[in-house]
């Protein structure tokens, strides 16, 4: 079956994201049991070609801090890791290990990036606007600072 992800772009997003994850080495916690990360790891896909280095991207690491946000023990952040970041071949294998079915596995994991993705949006937005707040409380020190 083909990945009816393939075009999506929050898809491609995610696929940056575990490029820029391997990458930059910004690891969290292993939240799989080696047990079963073990069984399904014989298989993996490839992580997609672009050199040895993943661009410096604030998106991204608001992705990978909305990632870190969510519950570790959440099915839908295993499913999320085992997909992208663990490269799972074989879904129905890793689904039946999890107790749930292929099809759950891609509704979970498309409701789950969108969920990532709306939380690093509201990130990103926190960050400018405090990023506006210390620009205008700057002004009036350099204003002073001039005279």
């Amino acid at each position: 079956m083909s990945r009816s992800t393939d075009h999506d772009p929050l898809d491609m997003l995610c696929e940056q994201l575990a490029h820029w994850r391997a990458t930059r080495k910004y690891y969290a916690r292993a939240s799989v049991p080696p047990s079963l990360l073990g069984r399904l790891q014989k298989r993996t896909r490839p992580l997609r070609a672009g050199g040895p280095d993943a661009r410096c991207s604030a998106e991204l690491a608001a992705l990978h801090v909305a990632l870190l946000s969510q519950p570790e023990d959440a099915l839908a952040r295993r499913v999320f890791e085992l997909h992208y970041f663990h490269r799972v071949a074989n879904v129905k294998a890793a689904a039946a290990a999890l107790g749930i079915g292929r099809q759950h596995w891609y509704t979970l994991l498309r409701s789950f990036r969108q969920q990532l993705h709306d939380a690093s949006l509201r990130i990103l937005q926190a960050n400018e606007e405090e990023l506006a707040r210390l620009a205008e409380r700057r002004q009036p020190e350099e204003a002073r600072a001039r005279e």
